[in-house]
C-alpha cells in the first residue's frame, strides 16, 4: 500500500500557484520553503533536492554542483571557483567552459556526469524501505534526456526544446502512472517541464499560465487515482522562476495538516519518515551509538 507519494516539479513558482489560483496544486497545507541558501546564492537543482532526500546540507551529502566532472584534476578545478563571489565564480566557469569548448581532445557533453546514489554521503529517504521508486531524481537516479533538455535551453533552440520537453514529461507521466498502480510504500517523481519552460520563454505569460493548468490538471488526475486519504501527498519544488531567474525559495503543498511555517527543505525528511513509520534521522543516530557502545559495530 502506497503511504507517501511526493511530486517533485522543478521551478514551481508560489506567487504564480496563488496567482492563477491552482486548486490541485494547493492542498490542505501550502506556502513557500526556505532552501537554505546563503545571500546571493544561487539554487543549483541536485543540491536542493539532495537536501530534500537526505534532510542533510551539502557539507554532510556531497553534492553541490549541476554535474561531476570524470577527471578528478577537473572537479577539484572546477569545486575551487565555489570560494569566489558570485560574480567572478560565473565568470571564470564560463572561461573553463569556452576552453574546453574549443579543445578538440575534450568534449564537454563527455566530461561531466550526473550525480547518482553512489555520490550521496548519507542515507536517503528511498534507503528506508525496499518498497521505493525513485523517478528521475535530481542527484540520485536522474534520466539521461535532461542533459539534452538542458543544452536545447543554453543554445536558445525553443521549438525543438517545446517538442522534446513534453515528450520527456508524457513519458515520465507515463512511467509514474504505472509505478502508481504497483503501490510501492514510497513513490516520488521529478518533472522538469516547468523549469525548462519558464527560463526558455520568460516573459511568454500565457503560454506559462497553460503549462502550469496543464500540471493542475495532471495533479488533479493524480489524486483521483489515490484510493484512500491515508496517504501522504506531498508537492515540492526546488525553487521559483520568475522573469527567467531562478527565486530563492520553493513550494510544498501536502494533503494533510502540519501546521508547518516556512519550512526548511530539509525539514520534510523526517516528516517522510514518520508516515513511512521508521526512525527518524536523530532516532536512527541514537541507535548507532547505543550499538557502537555495546560493541556491536
Amino acid at each position: 500500500m502506497i503511504k507517501v507519494l511526493i511530486i517533485g516539479l522543478d521551478g514551481l513558482e508560489h506567487s504564480l500557484v496563488e496567482d492563477y489560483d491552482l486548486k490541485n496544486l494547493k492542498q490542505i497545507e501550502h506556502g513557500k520553503v526556505d532552501l537554505l541558501m546563503k545571500k546571493d546564492e544561487e539554487p543549483l537543482t541536485p543540491t536542493i533536492w539532495c537536501n530534500f532526500i537526505t534532510g542533510e546540507t551539502p557539507d554532510v551529502h556531497g553534492v553541490v554542483a549541476i554535474q561531476k566532472w570524470k577527471y578528478p584534476l577537473l572537479e577539484k578545478i572546477y569545486s575551487s571557483l565555489r570560494s569566489f563571489d558570485v560574480k567572478h565564480r560565473g565568470y571564470w566557469r564560463g572561461v573553463l567552459f569556452n576552453i574546453f569548448d574549443k579543445m578538440s581532445l575534450f568534449e564537454m557533453r563527455g566530461m561531466r556526469n550526473f550525480f547518482t546514489r553512489e555520490d550521496i554521503n548519507c542515507d536517503t529517504i528511498f534507503d528506508d524501505m525496499d518498497s521505493t521508486i525513485a523517478i528521475s531524481i535530481p542527484s540520485f537516479n536522474e534520466d539521461e534526456i535532461n542533459k539534452e533538455l538542458r543544452r536545447l535551453v543554453v543554445e536558445g533552440r525553443k521549438f525543438e526544446l517545446k517538442k522534446r520537453a513534453y515528450e520527456a514529461f508524457g513519458g515520465r507521466k507515463k512511467r509514474f502512472l504505472n509505478a502508481l498502480n504497483q503501490k510501492p510504500s514510497l513513490l516520488m517523481v521529478h518533472f522538469f517541464l516547468l523549469d525548462l519552460i519558464q527560463h526558455m520563454f520568460p516573459y511568454d505569460t500565457e503560454y506559462i499560465k497553460k503549462t502550469y493548468e496543464r500540471i493542475d490538471n495532471f495533479v488533479g488526475k493524480v489524486k483521483e487515482k489515490l484510493s484512500s486519504n491515508e496517504v501522504f501527498f506531498l508537492i515540492i519544488s526546488d525553487h521559483g522562476l520568475l522573469n527567467g531567474y531562478h527565486t530563492p525559495y520553493g513550494f510544498y503543498s501536502c494533503n494533510q495538516t502540519l501546521n508547518l511555517k516556512n519550512p526548511k527543505i530539509t525539514d520534510f525528511t523526517n516528516i517522510i519518515r514518520t508516515k513511512l513509520g521508521v526512525p527518524s534521522k536523530q532516532d536512527t543516530e541514537k541507535i548507532k551509538k547505543r550499538l557502537q557502545g555495546l560493541g556491536y559495530i
